[in-house]
């Protein structure tokens, strides 16, 4: 008896879950960072995205930032390079982040908020 044939599932035109993510990748001293977000709610939002040095107890101090206004919460991407100069800085762990801010509150706004999962020892400052 022959088989049945396997069904293609797709999820193609389902909506992302809602959340972001953010990512850093690294060439010599120029860090690029890409901040993508999906499902927030909002519109005329600032995407706030760059580069922090890793603190510990948990914490992270940000050092080279870029704002973009006009966002959507429903979802986008933005991207940036940050060109920093060699051998500036004693080494320290630098990692990404990136979250969405009310421009009309200034504050942070809720689910939007993530971390690259890597981070990178530099001297870079």
């Amino acid at each position: 008896m022959p088989e049945a044939p396997l069904l293609a599932v797709s999820n193609a035109g389902q909506p992302l879950p809602a959340g972001s993510t953010t990512t850093m990748s690294v060439n010599g001293c120029d860090f690029t960072v890409t901040y993508t977000w999906n499902g927030i709610k909002g519109r005329n939002l600032i995407a706030t995205f760059g580069l922090y040095e890793a603190l510990s107890g948990g914490l992270d101090a940000s050092f080279n930032l870029s704002n973009v206004e006009g966002q959507l919460g429903k979802g986008g991407t933005q991207s940036h390079t940050f060109n920093l100069t060699a051998n500036t800085h004693a080494a320290r762990t630098i990692v990404a982040r990136g979250e969405l801010v009310d421009s009309r509150k200034f504050s942070q706004v809720s689910g939007s908020s993530s971390r690259s999962s890597n981070t990178i020892v530099s001297t870079c400052g």
